[in-house]
């Protein structure tokens, strides 16, 4: 009997090691974005009232499963007159099989535009208040998500990284600004694939473009061929930032012979001044959009929501400590109907 007992106290303890490793459980962390802001302008549309606002309350979550799986997650709650909404921006499963090739599946920030990726819901991260027309949370000009499977990597040639993305998955849903998130709504798969250049002699100098295809159908537009290209040239050293962004969107109706061409494009200028301890961020930022409205026969998909326009944005960021910032914006949009004035104070925090 104490044999036994002796063999059993030795199986147990050498199976403790096994069954401690698989009861491990991911380590998750959470962060978090908010800010608050005062708005006023002069525009008389519905709802373009004065007042404070309170901004998106946004967490992330990450989290390491294995040594080569993560987990990547983003939840927004967004302010209406009826309360609080939550939205789930970003779900990502990543599996890292090397610097040159990644695989990961979820919800993204469609990567065919710098600024969808680089900036995210969190508006401490970037220097400006408002994110371009063109890439506007609710805007319907570029597909802002993507519901699907990405692959993407850095590949090091010669002094200079070259970084790819590859993805397939759902197009937009019934309302454009929307992604597939249920399902693509004709069974039609949109794909994109992205190239950017980073040259080691030129940091932070970034150059890049990427291209979208996919088959729009909703109920005004009926079936529509989508295809975008994009570009982009950005110097992110903050003296001084540099941003350009172009994107071309083309849409051809398959029920009539009849195409569409529409553009829009920015360029964002910024210097981090050295006095007062480099807390002072002054900007600027020019965008222009030109949307196919030819009398009787307007762009389908963007008839009733966008329309030719130029946009001025001036302001000054404060970073009064390492997580908080305040900023105040000015804007200016030009139309062929009318002039309208904008403007904003805002402080953005993380925690």
């Amino acid at each position: 009997m104490r044999r036994h007992f002796l063999v059993a106290a030795l199986l147990f303890a050498a199976a403790r090691p096994a069954m401690a490793e698989s009861e491990a459980r991911p380590t998750l962390k959470i962060g978090g974005f908010a800010d608050f802001g005062f708005w006023a302008t002069d525009q008389s549309a519905p709802g373009a009232t004065s007042g404070f606002k309170e901004g998106q309350f946004v967490l992330h979550f990450t989290s390491v499963l294995a040594p080569r799986f993560s987990f990547f997650g983003e939840l927004s709650m967004n302010a209406h007159d009826d309360g609080f909404t939550p939205e789930l921006e970003r779900t990502i499963l990543k599996f890292q099989a090397h610097d040159m090739l990644a695989l990961s599946f979820g919800r993204y920030h469609t990567p065919i535009n710098w600024w969808n990726v680089a900036f995210h819901h969190g508006q401490w991260l970037q220097t400006t208040i408002n994110r371009p027309d063109m890439v506007a949370f609710g805007g319907d000009f570029i597909p802002v998500h993507f519901v699907g499977a990405v692959a993407n990597g850095v590949v090091p040639a010669a002094g200079v990284d070259l970084g790819y993305e590859v993805g397939v998955g759902n197009g937009r849903a019934e309302f454009p600004s929307r992604a597939g998130d249920a399902g693509d709504v004709n069974n039609n798969r949109a794909w994109f694939t992205t190239l950017n250049v980073r040259p080691d002699r030129l940091y932070p100098l970034e150059v890049g473009g990427g291209f979208y295809q996919d088959l729009v159908e909703t109920a005004a537009s009926g079936a529509v061929d989508e295809q975008i290209a994009s570009g982009h040239v950005t110097w992110t050293r903050e003296t001084p930032e540099l941003i350009s962004e172009i994107a071309y969107v083309h849409h051809e109706a398959r029920a009539t012979p009849d195409t569409y061409d529409n553009w829009a494009g920015y360029v964002q200028a910024a210097y981090r001044l050295p006095m007062w301890g480099g807390r002072w961020k002054p900007y600027a930022r020019l965008e222009r959009m030109l949307i196919a409205d030819t009398p009787g026969n307007p762009d389908p998909v963007f008839q009733g929501t966008l329309a030719d326009h130029d946009l001025l944005t001036t302001g000054l960021r404060w970073d009064c400590s390492d997580f908080v910032a305040v900023k105040g914006e000015y804007q200016l949009r030009h139309t062929s109907a009318s002039d309208t004035h904008a403007m904003w104070l805002q402080v953005a925090f993380v925690f």
